[in-house]
């Protein structure tokens, strides 16, 4: 996923941390005591979405790197695809519950779109998300 300045960061669910390099591929910062992160998006301020496959849920971080808020706690089972549409709300792809969580800005639920099975609107292991909502 990208920064707003160009970068880009990188989820590692074997250090359990986020990585964060410049345009040039210089490593810049580094978010530790992750679990097991998986999904992450970014909006156009630097905060940072990140899917945590071990917390089961998604938490939001400032640009610094500071814990802002959590969605989903305890309930997203693998958050393991992120994407803002241009409104902020948030779209989970929950990959172990078979469908997607959308968010609203402020955190509440908004929609849970799919579910497990086969056919139109069903999912056997959960789609991937469109970058572009």
């Amino acid at each position: 996923t990208w920064t707003p300045e160009g970068g880009y960061f990188v989820t590692d669910n074997k250090t359990n941390s986020v990585y964060i390099y410049d345009g040039a591929g210089s490593l810049t910062g580094h978010l530790k005591n992750m679990a097991k992160p998986l999904g992450i998006a970014t909006d156009a301020h630097g905060r940072m979405y990140v899917g945590n496959n071990g917390r089961n849920n998604v938490e939001q971080y400032s640009a610094a790197g500071e814990l802002m808020q959590i969605f989903g706690n305890g309930e997203i089972k693998m958050p393991n695809d992120l994407v803002l549409d241009r409104d902020q709300r948030l779209y989970v792809l929950d990959s172990q519950n078979t469908h997607v969580r959308v968010f609203n800005a402020d955190g509440t639920d908004a929609l849970t779109i799919g579910s497990a099975g086969g056919g139109d609107g069903k999912f056997s292991f959960g789609p991937a998300l469109p970058h572009t909502v």
